[in-house]
C-alpha cells in the first residue's frame, strides 16, 4: 500500500480535492485505517473512509460523496503519471498467472474479464504495467463506452471486459455489510 502508485494516490486525491492542499500531512492507508476498513473494499469506499479519518471534524459526507468522481479522476491522473516500475511496486502476478492467461487467450469461444474494486483506469494501468493485458486473455472492448462510461486518458486502447470500483459507490461507509 505505502509503496505503490495506487496506494499513494488515495491520500493525494483526498488532499487535492477535499483538503485543497497536496502537501497536507497524511500517511498511508494501513497507518490511517483499520484493516477491515480497506481490505477487500472498493476504491470509492476507501476514499470516503480515508477522507473522514484525515479531515476529522471537518468531514462532510455529502460533500465528499459529491466529489467522489473527481477524487477517482485525481487518483487516476496520479497513477497515469507514474512509470511502470512505480505502478508495479508492491504488486505482482501470481506465479504461472501470465502463462495461464496466454494459454486461455488461445480459446476463441470464451470471454475473460476482470472484476476489481479498483478505479477502472487504475486497473487498466496495473494490468498494462504487470504484463497481464499483453497476455491477450482479457476480452477487448472495441466500442466506445456506453451508458455514461468514462474515458481514461492514455488507456483508451486498453479497454476490456470487467466490473470496477469506479462503476458504482454506495457511499455508505458506516454499514460494514456494504464494504464489499
Amino acid at each position: 500500500w505505502e509503496m505503490g502508485a495506487h496506494g499513494r494516490s488515495f491520500t493525494h486525491a483526498v488532499n487535492s480535492v477535499l483538503m485543497k492542499n497536496d502537501d497536507a500531512a497524511g500517511g498511508t492507508i494501513p497507518q490511517l485505517l483499520e484493516k477491515h476498513e480497506f481490505h477487500g473494499s472498493t476504491d470509492g469506499l476507501i476514499l470516503m473512509r480515508l477522507a473522514r479519518k484525515m479531515m476529522g471534524e471537518s468531514f462532510d459526507k455529502e460533500d465528499a460523496a459529491s466529489k467522489l468522481d473527481l477524487m477517482m479522476d485525481t487518483m487516476y491522473q496520479f497513477v497515469s503519471e507514474c512509470n511502470d516500475d512505480e505502478v508495479r511496486k508492491g504488486i505482482a502476478p501470481l506465479p504461472g498467472a501470465i502463462q495461464t492467461l496466454e494459454t486461455l487467450a488461445s480459446y476463441d469461444d470464451v470471454a475473460f474479464g476482470l472484476v476489481t474494486g479498483n478505479v477502472e483506469g487504475i486497473a487498466r494501468r496495473k494490468m498494462h504495467a504487470l504484463g497481464i493485458y499483453d497476455a491477450g486473455a482479457l476480452t477487448s472492448l472495441s466500442k466506445p463506452p456506453q451508458l455514461g462510461g468514462r474515458v481514461w486518458e492514455g488507456m483508451e486502447d486498453k479497454r476490456f471486459l470487467g466490473g470496477f470500483g469506479s462503476d458504482f459507490c454506495s457511499g455508505d461507509i458506516d454499514d460494514p455489510t456494504r464494504n464489499y
